[in-house]
């Protein structure tokens, strides 16, 4: 009866021992694509240092995403390259990590408030050739430079949306003389405007 139960339970320690080590096997595999830290940033002046590069790939982040302002003059001139082979720390981290970005009115100047679909389907064009999106990818195809993808380790995945306010929103309406603390557009009385407030 002893030898029976010892046995038993000796059948049970290997079963949790394999199981623990088959989780950890599948993590330490997975590790890379694990997504566990998540680093932001915005504005990316070429013309002047940027130390926080070195910050950013200290701290090892599982994704980057530059949300707009990436661009100078991207209304007034096409992109000579892309932003990955002018800012050497951004392509830095696109080598430890997946980068994913997005514009805002800062990269649409001095055409944000227009609403000629030639000029913001120009824009797109310029702003994808400046990430080096692929010919084929869904971004340049459709109207629009908003993203989604679904990363790290199945059963622990996180999808990550990047939302385009800039392409389908109500042309804001800049106020004459803002009044102090308040915005520099035009509160819109309109329900079906897309940009409500004043801020």
């Amino acid at each position: 009866m002893a030898a029976a139960r010892i046995a038993k339970h000796s059948v049970r320690i290997l079963a949790v021992l394999a199981l623990l080590a088959c989780r950890g096997l599948s993590a330490d595999v997975g590790a890379s694509n694990a997504l566990l830290r998540i680093a932001f940033g915005a504005g990316l002046d070429l013309n002047k240092p940027q130390p926080i590069w070195e910050a950013i790939a200290a701290a090892q982040p599982s994704l980057f995403i530059l949300l707009g302002d990436v661009h100078p003059n991207i209304a007034g001139a096409a992109p000579t390259g892309s932003i990955f082979s002018a800012c050497e720390g951004l392509r830095r981290i696109a080598s430890l990590c997946p980068v994913m970005v997005i514009w805002s009115d800062r990269d649409l100047e001095p055409t944000a408030d227009t609403t000629n679909v030639l000029d913001r389907t120009k824009l797109q064009t310029r702003f994808m050739d400046l990430l080096a999106e692929p010919l084929d990818s869904p971004r340049r195809n459709r109207p629009g430079v908003y993203d989604s993808r679904i990363l790290g380790l199945i059963g622990r995945q996180t999808q990550i949306i990047l939302l385009d306010t800039c392409s389908f929103r109500t042309p804001p309406v800049k106020q004459a003389s803002p009044p102090p603390g308040d915005g520099p557009y035009e509160a819109l009385d309109d329900r079906t405007a897309t940009l409500l407030g004043s801020n």
